[in-house]
């Protein structure tokens, strides 16, 4: 299981992101750490995966950030996580009666 890094402070404390972190935990997809800081430039090295969440797009992947370039697509940890999360959406708006 890799780790899911995000701040712990001075960010929007959104309801995907916390449906993110949650799903990353139940389904064993991440061991979520929250970091104190920012995740800076000396983190990148050790970047194989990134993402970002809203709540319009959901996980949304992240190609590269500068010149490092990132895992996306098929067989990533991120796409197991953007099915969990499209799973939980449609079940909770069916749940809810939505066509």
């Amino acid at each position: 299981t890799g780790e899911l890094w995000t701040p712990r402070e001075n960010i929007l404390r959104g309801i995907t992101r916390d449906i993110v972190m949650h799903l990353a935990r139940d389904q064993k997809i991440f061991r979520v750490v929250e970091e104190p800081a920012r995740i800076t430039h000396n983190h990148i090295g050790a970047i194989e995966e990134a993402f970002r969440t809203a709540s319009i797009s959901g996980i949304t992947p992240v190609s590269a950030i500068d010149t490092y370039d990132l895992k996306v697509g098929e067989g990533t940890k991120t796409a197991l996580l953007q099915s969990a999360y499209r799973e939980y959406v449609e079940q909770y708006f069916t749940h809810r009666g939505a066509p």
